[in-house]
């Protein structure tokens, strides 16, 4: 074999692997949530930059009994942002059914805004569906990475074999 017909199989080979890493990390990349949240009681609060005062802050109403930065499915008082312990507090003036107080990292308290019911179990709620933010990841951003793998090999594999055709 000639040296060049021996660099033209190196050339695909490792453009498919730059390829296939490129594909599996923006597949995983793409299975998180969509926003910082907590859940209480059963409900999906979005947590904001917006700062409570101390002053506002009503009762205690929960805190965090569980916490992962994974996609999955969690029930109780979960959270994908803050840790297990993180107190969740009262608004004065403002009905949990809005939004809610959270203690941030920080000492900081923010406002959490209420964005559905949250569905443990994977179905998604009405709210959840209508909810410019949902909790739950949807496989959508997962076609693009395949999408984008099989068009780019199929280009490879046409100029590999345009290459390999014209070198005999």
């Amino acid at each position: 074999m000639n040296e060049e017909v021996v660099n033209l199989y190196r050339w695909p080979r490792t453009t498919l692997f730059i390829l296939l890493i490129y594909v599996m990390s923006a597949t995983a990349a793409s299975a998180s949530w969509a926003f910082a949240f907590v859940v209480h009681d059963g409900k999906t609060y979005a947590l904001s930059n917006d700062t409570v005062s101390k002053s506002l802050l009503g009762g205690k109403i929960g805190q965090v009994s569980y916490y992962s930065d994974e996609e999955g499915s969690y029930g109780g008082n979960f959270s994908n942002a803050l840790p297990k312990g993180t107190p969740y507090f009262r608004i004065q003036g403002t009905p949990v059914e809005q939004a809610i107080t959270v203690q941030n990292r920080d000492g900081t308290y923010v406002k959490a805004y209420y964005q559905g019911q949250h569905s443990a179990g994977g179905d998604n709620t009405e709210d959840e569906r209508n909810s410019p933010a949902g909790t739950s990841y949807s496989g959508e951003n997962f076609i693009l990475p395949i999408i984008l793998f099989v068009l780019v090999g199929t280009a490879v594999a046409i100029v590999f074999h345009n290459k390999l055709g014209k070198g005999k």
